[in-house]
C-alpha cells in the first residue's frame, strides 16, 4: 500500500487521558516503528503510520451505507474509485489566499458518496489517484447542500482488496452524485428550451441552452455550453441521447448535467426506456413542488405585459385534467412559448403549487420546470 495523505496530523492512538503529550508521542512513535519491523521494512512511515491508527483507534470503521452527515463525524471506510472530478479553486472569506478543492466518487457494494480532497491534498492527488483504485479513506462526515459527503483528511492506496463494484461506463441519472465529471449518461429528452445568449465577464459573448432528459431511474436538467448548444437543432421530445464527458453540478438544491467543449452530445437510434412518475391534482396542497401529467381541456392565449424594471413578460394559462381533477397552471415566459393545446397530454415538471383565484389551487411554472408534450392530440 502507498499513502496519500493531507497535512493534518492524525489524532493520539492512545486514549488514555492520564498520558501527556510527550508520553502519547512516544507511543506512537513506538508503535509505528513496531508496524515497520513487523511487515519485514516494505512500508514506509507514513503508511505505517495509517495502519496503526486503524487498530488502534476506536473509531469503528464503516461501509459507505453506514456513513451518515454528522457534526464532522470521524468515519473510515474502504472504497473504490469511480470517478474524479477537476480542481476548483474558490476566494476564501476574509483571506486572499485562493482555496482548491477536488471531488471524487467512491463507491462499495452499499453505496456511493462524494470525498473531498482540500487545498494542498486536492493538488496532489489529481495526479496520484486513478479511477479504479481501491482506497483506504479516512475523513469527516458531513451535509453539504443535502448531500452527505466525507471530508478527507488522509487515504492509503490500498492495492490487496478487492471492491466488487463495476466501473460502468455508462451512469444511471438517478445514480449521479455533485462534482463528479467524466459522465456517461443515456437518457430520453422530455423537454427542450430555447437557446440564450449571455456576456462573460472578460466581455466575450456565451451560449448555453438545456435539455431536460430522463432514464428509468430519474430525470435531470442537461446543461450545453456554447458550441454544444447545435445539438437542440436536432433535438424533440422523445429522442434518445448520449451523454459523454459530462460532468454533474447542483444549483437550488438539484442536479444538473453540464456539457462543455470537452463533451459530446450525440442523438441515438431508438428509444430507451424512462420513468414518468407525478402526482395527483386531487392530493396537491400549497406549497408543494409537484410534477403533473395530465390533459390539456382549455389553453387560453399567450398574454404579454410589462414588469416593473420596464422589461417584458409573458404568461398563458392552460387547464389539465387527470382522473382526480382540474387544476389552472401558468406558464411564464418561455414556457408559454411551447406549442400544446386541448386535447394534448402533456407532463409538467417541479411546478409551484399555490393559492389561485376564488380560493382555487393553481400551478405555476418557474425556471426549473420541465413541459413535455406526452401525446399530441389528432
Amino acid at each position: 500500500m502507498r499513502v496519500v495523505r493531507n497535512n493534518l496530523k492524525m489524532d493520539s492512538v492512545n486514549n488514555k487521558e492520564s498520558n501527556g503529550p510527550e508520553e502519547v508521542e512516544e507511543g506512537v512513535e513506538n508503535a509505528v516503528q513496531e508496524k515497520i519491523n513487523q511487515m519485514g521494512g516494505l512500508i514506509d512511515e507514513d503508511v505505517a503510520e495509517m495502519l496503526v491508527e486503524y487498530e488502534q483507534n476506536g473509531n469503528v470503521q464503516y461501509t459507505i451505507g453506514d456513513v451518515k452527515a454528522g457534526s464532522d463525524e470521524k468515519v473510515r471506510f474502504i472504497a473504490k474509485v469511480m470517478s474524479m472530478g477537476q480542481i476548483h479553486e474558490f476566494d476564501r472569506e476574509g483571506e486572499e489566499e485562493k482555496g482548491y478543492v477536488l471531488n471524487v466518487e467512491l463507491a462499495d457494494e452499499t453505496g456511493r458518496i462524494k470525498a473531498a480532497f482540500w487545498d494542498e491534498y486536492a493538488q496532489a492527488i489529481e495526479e496520484e489517484l486513478e479511477v479504479g483504485q481501491v482506497l483506504r479513506v479516512q475523513g469527516f462526515s458531513r451535509e453539504r447542500e443535502g448531500e452527505v459527503e466525507v471530508s478527507v483528511s488522509r487515504c492509503v492506496v490500498d492495492e490487496d482488496t478487492n471492491i466488487r463494484v463495476d466501473i460502468m461506463e455508462e451512469c444511471k441519472i438517478g445514480d449521479l452524485i455533485s462534482g463528479t465529471s467524466n459522465v456517461h449518461v443515456v437518457g430520453r429528452v422530455l423537454s427542450v428550451e430555447s437557446e440564450r445568449t449571455f456576456s462573460r465577464k472578460d466581455g466575450s459573448e456565451g451560449k448555453v441552452a438545456s435539455i431536460t432528459i430522463s432514464d428509468e431511474t430519474g430525470r435531470i436538467r442537461l446543461v450545453l455550453w456554447d458550441k454544444q448548444t447545435q445539438v437542440i437543432e436536432s433535438v424533440t421530445a422523445g429522442v434518445s441521447l448520449e451523454i459523454t464527458k459530462g460532468y454533474v453540478r447542483k444549483r437550488e438544491s438539484q442536479l444538473e448535467l453540464h456539457v462543455g467543449k470537452g463533451g459530446l452530445v450525440k442523438v441515438l437510434e431508438g428509444e430507451i426506456e424512462f420513468s414518468v412518475k407525478s402526482n395527483k391534482i386531487n392530493v396537491l396542497e400549497i406549497g408543494d413542488i409537484a410534477d403533473i401529467q395530465g390533459v390539456i381541456v382549455v389553453a387560453d392565449p399567450t398574454r404579454v405585459f410589462d414588469r416593473k424594471d420596464g422589461t417584458k413578460g409573458q404568461v398563458r394559462n392552460i387547464r389539465i385534467q387527470d382522473d382526480t381533477g382540474e387544476i389552472r397552471m401558468a406558464l411564464w415566459d418561455e414556457k408559454a412559448d411551447v406549442e400544446m393545446g386541448p386535447g394534448d397530454k402533456i407532463l409538467c415538471t417541479d411546478v409551484v403549487v399555490k393559492e389561485g383565484w376564488q380560493e382555487d389551487l393553481e400551478a405555476s411554472t418557474n425556471w426549473k420546470t420541465s413541459i413535455s408534450i406526452l401525446e399530441k392530440s389528432e
